[in-house]
């Protein structure tokens, strides 16, 4: 069914509105229409000529939220000026809340455990994991930074790679593993993609497997400012970056992995939680720590939770 070429456009005066009203006739012939993007978009600018200033500001929007949506890319971006300073150092070694996850990961690590790192990166928690384990899966979807996990562990025997892709984990057995952990990985993405991984963690877990994660929490006033000035730059801009943290409730995360099958054992709040929420003028009031380490410890939650069975649930 060809498109007819609009003609010109038709000018209506105030008295002569258009219409609201749509017929039968005039819908099917509307879902008829065959999608044409391209075609659309030369009509389109064929009667509004001032759309082509448009056109070209959302070509660039389109390059730049390229960029945005790329974690890779800004990752290697940011590493960038880091390696100005120190062409030695590690992607990720400027990031905090190691110590800490690594503490309360210990408790679960055995030299029979079977393990499986989510967002493994460079392998900056890895090299902690590694020697006291049986086995270790460094997944990650950044083929590059996983090149750089193998540079960094090379000397591990037990450790080996796995690109992933989206929130399946269809590489790996259901029960393969004793521990699947995440450090700092769910804040990236929205509630629903959290959940799709966690149900996948459930099922590569074996019965009574444990899932250790740290993600940082709205609960903690600290962060009221950051993200605000998210939202402004949401606001802005019309894009969240790939990079831009997604902090939950703690009880949104726990709800979310009892849901994907896990039952939660262990809390860990690096700073004070203050029971039935915060005013909204306390949390702006609030100051915020000079030391960004404090800063980012104080707006964490790890949690530690076991697989249950289905009749357990």
């Amino acid at each position: 069914m060809r498109v007819p070429w609009p003609g010109k456009p038709e000018r209506r005066s105030p008295s002569n509105p258009r219409r609201w009203e749509v017929t039968a006739e005039e819908r099917e012939r509307i879902e008829a229409l065959p999608r044409r993007p391209a075609l659309d978009l030369i009509h389109a600018l064929r009667k509004r000529p001032a759309l082509v200033a448009e056109l070209a500001r959302s070509v660039v929007r389109g390059a730049v939220h390229g960029v945005r949506d790329s974690p890779e890319l800004l990752w290697y971006l940011g590493n960038v000026r880091i390696q100005q300073v120190a062409p030695d150092l590690a992607r990720g070694a400027t990031w905090y809340g190691e110590e800490s996850f690594v503490r309360l990961l210990a408790p679960t690590l055995s030299p029979e455990t079977r393990a499986l790192e989510l967002g493994a990166g460079a392998g900056r928690i890895s090299r902690h994991v590694a020697p006291l384990v049986r086995e270790l899966v460094c997944s990650d979807p950044s083929a590059a930074m996983l090149d750089e996990a193998r540079e960094n562990l090379s000397r591990q025997a037990n450790v080996r790679f796995a690109q992933t892709a989206g929130f399946l984990l269809p590489q790996f057995r259901d029960g393969e593993f004793d521990l699947v952990y995440a450090h700092d990985v769910f804040e990236f993405f929205d509630g629903n993609l959290a959940l799709a991984l966690l149900e996948e963690s459930a099922r590569v877990l074996r019965a009574g497997g444990v899932c250790v994660i740290s993600f940082y929490v709205l609960d903690n006033p600290l962060w009221a400012r950051e993200q605000l000035d998210v939202a402004r730059s949401v606001a802005r801009s019309g894009h969240l970056s790939a990079l831009k943290i997604r902090p939950y409730l703690a009880a949104q995360m726990e709800a979310l992995l009892r849901l994907a099958g896990f039952k939660v054992r262990d809390r860990y709040f690096g700073g004070e939680t203050i029971a039935g929420g915060t005013p909204r003028a306390r949390a702006l009031a609030d100051q915020l720590p000079a030391d960004p380490a404090a800063l980012n410890e104080a707006g964490r939650c790890i949690l530690v939770a076991e697989r249950i069975s289905l009749l357990d649930r």
